[in-house]
């Protein structure tokens, strides 16, 4: 089987309050906003995605970093936030 190779998002500055783009399926599109960025992890709300890939970390069904493996990636920061990320 073939890999496809993705686009990786440039999430290097992505803090909380940000809007992203979530592609789940490769097919559907999902407006997330970024609650949290911390240790190389870009929170939004329950879903956790890798910062340097956007790919989404879900240990229990085996996405992640790690593996490669995922159903669901960040392809993009739709709006930036006004505010430096701090709650």
């Amino acid at each position: 089987m073939e890999r496809k190779k993705i686009d990786v998002p440039d999430l290097a500055d992505v803090k909380a309050g940000d809007l992203v783009e979530r592609l789940l399926a490769e097919s559907i599109t999902m407006p997330l906003k970024v609650t949290l960025v911390h240790e190389g992890l870009v929170h939004c709300g329950p879903w956790t995605f890798d910062q340097e890939t956007g790919i989404e970390e879900d240990p229990d069904l085996g996405w992640g970093r790690d593996t490669m493996r995922t159903g669901s990636r960040l392809t993009k920061i739709l709006e930036r936030s006004e505010g430096d990320g701090q709650p």
